[in-house]
């Protein structure tokens, strides 16, 4: 991790602005690598009720832009970072934390410009009694040190 904590994306998310409208749109730049990993792949996911997980890291542009997907996403950064934007606020994600983004809630999450660097694990849990807990905890980044 870096020995200076400046914050050198401030400038680029003090110009974005929380938004109004969503649309459903995923970009993933070609220098990206990602591996998805779905029930056929490790049949476990399915009695722990998770449709789909995955590693990523990213360079060179990436964003996941959903009006409300019927499931739950859960993004760990384990390094670079990427920006949060709700109907509400824009944040930044940075390393060593879970971003909790419940179902039926719009979204956009992205690569840092700044940094042009992410490396993260995400995972999709359905939207279900197992899960629900999840959902009390709205759209949040969580310090997260495992």
């Amino acid at each position: 991790m870096c020995k200076n904590r400046e914050n050198l994306c401030k400038p680029v998310i003090e110009k974005m602005e929380p938004k109004k409208e969503w649309v459903e749109d995923v970009y993933l730049a070609t220098a990206c690598k990602e591996r998805f990993l779905t029930t056929s792949d490790i049949p476990e996911l399915r009695q722990e009720e998770i449709l789909m997980a995955g590693m990523a890291e990213l360079i060179d542009g990436y964003h996941v832009e959903r009006l409300g997907v019927e499931m739950h996403s859960l993004v760990f950064t384990l390094e670079g970072s990427g920006i949060l934007t709700t109907a509400d606020s824009i944040e930044l994600i940075e390393p060593f934390t879970l971003l909790v983004i419940p179902a039926h809630t719009p979204f956009r999450f992205e690569l840092n410009p700044v940094e042009n660097y992410w490396k993260m694990i995400w995972i999709l849990p359905q939207a279900s009694p197992k899960w629900k807990r999840l959902q009390a905890l709205g759209q949040t980044i969580l310090p997260y040190h495992q």
